[in-house]
């Protein structure tokens, strides 16, 4: 959602919408539900791996606005607002100090570890931790060092993915590593895939700031995002027909071809992004970002569904 730069947002809604940008919250809750739902069903667990993943992902993205500050990726001439979040927005616009900003992400961090070891006590097993840490240590990380090892699309594939699953497996007590992997993978692919055309927003100045990114990669080689993202969105299709065909994913896993529309636009608007000058440019990136968002979200509560029936 767009906050208009001309008002200063309200102290709740900085810190309680804007910093933990919930619009994420599919790519944390979903493989949580995934991995639930493949061990044999919700447990009175469930409740608890939910809000230890969504208290994680929302710390993190606060503790991600303080590093991006103080490196200087979000000062002025760097990210851009997007329409569907304003949170590095916050610190440049003196919207929060910086110690509330990070008192908000050691706020949320505490309820996740809270939560978490709840759950460890209710599940008598230590496999909680195995989870929330695969979120933790790639997400933590993300800032400081994954986003300029040119691999921040391992938060979202092996941190949410796979920790995510992993903690959703956990409430049974138990966490088959290698569903884990091949169901994180599964699940948090096309996510991993678009993040890269989230970053053509900051490309730009990524580079000059020396973020190494997809996006950054992108505009430098000058490969089509639409070409990147059409690619990306084929071979996580041909992964789920793979899962299927071992027999770790069922069938019903064919329900995340209810994306493929979604996907279709995408790849439209981004195509038309690189054919029209500026601003039409940003509009069109603008619709391919939000229409790739759907899709991903289509994919991830498909293949949820899918693994529940």
């Amino acid at each position: 959602m767009t906050v208009s730069m001309a008002k200063t947002p309200s102290w709740a809604r900085v810190h309680f919408w804007i910093l933990p940008r919930h619009f994420a919250l599919p790519a944390a809750l979903c493989p949580v539900l995934l991995g639930t739902w493949w061990s044999g069903g919700p447990t009175a667990g469930l409740i608890l791996a939910l809000l230890a993943a969504a208290c994680l992902m929302w710390s993190l993205h606060c503790w991600n606005s303080v590093v991006d500050w103080l490196s200087g990726v979000d000062k002025p001439g760097g990210s851009v607002e997007k329409p569907y979040t304003s949170g590095s927005q916050v610190l440049p616009q003196g919207w929060a100090p910086l110690w509330a900003v990070i008192a908000n992400a050691a706020t949320f961090f505490s309820l996740a570890v809270g939560f978490t070891v709840w759950l460890t006590l209710l599940a008598h097993s230590w496999w909680p931790f195995f989870g929330f840490g695969m979120g933790f240590v790639f997400g933590a990380f993300y800032s400081p060092i994954w986003k300029y090892w040119c691999m921040p699309e391992a938060c979202g594939l092996l941190g949410f993915g796979v920790g995510g699953t992993a903690l959703g497996m956990s409430v049974s007590g138990q966490v088959p590593l290698k569903e884990a992997f091949l169901l994180g993978v599964a699940i948090s692919l096309p996510f991993a895939v678009s993040w890269g055309v989230d970053q053509a927003y900051d490309a730009a100045s990524d580079v000059q700031r020396g973020v190494r990114n997809i996006g950054g990669l992108l505009h430098v080689t000058g490969f089509p995002t639409w070409a990147y993202t059409g690619i990306g969105a084929l071979f996580t299709y041909a992964y789920v027909v793979f899962l299927v065909a071992i027999g770790v994913l069922g069938p019903w896993a064919g329900l995340t071809f209810l994306a493929v529309p979604a996907w279709i636009v995408c790849l439209a608007w981004l195509h038309a992004s690189q054919n029209t000058a500026h601003p039409r440019q940003t509009k069109a990136l603008d619709l391919g970002v939000r229409w790739g968002l759907i899709a991903i979200l289509i994919h991830m509560v498909a293949l949820v569904v899918a693994t529940a029936v």
